[in-house]
């Protein structure tokens, strides 16, 4: 081949690269996948449930993903329950039953083995027929995981081993809720549906927050009257935080402004 001809070739495959198809490519990551999955893993003597006692607080894997969490405190206090939950599964799972009821920041998450972490995955299947129950608990075990291998109370190797028994399985959908027509709105805030007046106007100065805001149950459970500014040229509520952990002022409506006057007048 001469010089041109070199140059005509080498510009072809310029314009037209060659790449392997999806199917080839997929062929090899299954089997490269398959040869790691047949080598035994390379890990060192596990560290005893001890080990965690020799963390300081802050580098605790529960504390850790605790602190993680950039929620708002009622959010957090339920972290701490799914926790609790978490621990009392792998108990049930085949966990040391000794430590049944040691806090969880004493817990020894890091002995969990490959049978356990199955047999917790097999328990959760079988307790919870709701798909998104079951993966709040699943979540916590494997974030746990990850924070044991971050603080080096397990290896990369095992951490990987042990993700692979809790795989997630299934997706959660949300129920697609409905919207209320005119009528409904108006019958919700009018006046009298409860006989006793003042929690009449508790009720319909609550209906009429979640229909001004669209705030969240919680977001609206935890408003302060501080948190409220009622003038006419204001007219807003401030979150001190929301769900996601921001801040947010929402704005009220006229209708709103007078319904919570009247709440208010006789709080």
């Amino acid at each position: 081949m001469n010089r041109n001809e070199l140059t005509a070739a080498s510009r072809a495959s310029k314009n037209h690269p060659v790449t392997p198809r999806k199917e080839e490519i997929d062929a090899l990551a299954h089997a490269a996948r398959q040869r790691l999955s047949s080598q035994p893993a390379e890990v060192g003597p596990r560290k005893g449930p001890q080990a965690i006692l020799d963390l300081s607080p802050e580098m605790n894997p529960a504390v850790r993903f605790i602190n993680h969490r950039d929620a708002r405190p009622a959010s957090i206090k339920t972290f701490h329950g799914k926790i609790r939950r978490t621990r009392n599964f792998l108990i049930r799972a085949g966990f040391p039953a000794e430590f049944a009821d040691t806090p969880i920041e004493s817990f020894p998450w890091h002995i969990v083995d490959v049978t356990i972490a199955r047999s917790f995955a097999q328990l959760l299947d079988a307790h919870y027929s709701n798909v998104k129950s079951r993966h709040n608990i699943l979540g916590i075990m494997r974030e746990l995981l990850r924070e044991c291998a971050m603080v080096d109370l397990i290896s990369v190797t095992e951490r990987d081993h042990l993700l692979d028994c809790l795989p997630v399985r299934g997706a959660y959908h949300r129920g697609k809720g409905r919207e209320l027509t005119d009528e409904q709105i108006v019958k919700l805030l009018a006046k009298g549906l409860n006989p006793i007046e003042q929690l009449d106007l508790r009720a319909r100065a609550i209906i009429a927050v979640f229909l001004s805001t669209g705030l969240r149950v919680s977001e609206v459970v935890e408003l302060q009257l501080c948190d409220l500014d009622l003038k006419a040229d204001v007219r807003s509520a401030h979150i001190n935080r929301t769900k996601p952990g921001r801040s947010l002022t929402v704005w009220l409506t006229s209708t709103t402004i007078a319904i919570l006057k009247d709440w208010l007048a006789v709080r």
